[in-house]
């Protein structure tokens, strides 16, 4: 497992109740990466390459590098 501190979550299911003592909120949440396994019924937009990100040099020249894991999470 890779543990990323950060992140965008998905709210699944909410649930408040209210008390004497106060008011409690219960939240069952999943990281956006739920969408990439069909948990939440998610798909990718288009056909994507995972293994090669395009980017753009100081010369202005396109230059295709292998990115990190967390690149692609990112």
């Amino acid at each position: 497992m890779i543990w990323f501190p950060q992140g965008v979550y998905l709210i699944i299911a909410a649930n408040i109740s209210n008390s004497l003592s106060g008011i409690s909120i219960a939240l069952t949440l999943h990281d956006k990466m739920a969408l990439l396994n069909g948990e939440c019924g998610g798909t990718l937009p288009a056909s994507i390459i995972l293994s090669e990100i395009e980017d753009i040099d100081e010369e202005g020249e396109s230059v295709i590098s292998k990115p990190t894991l967390y690149r692609i999470i990112q």
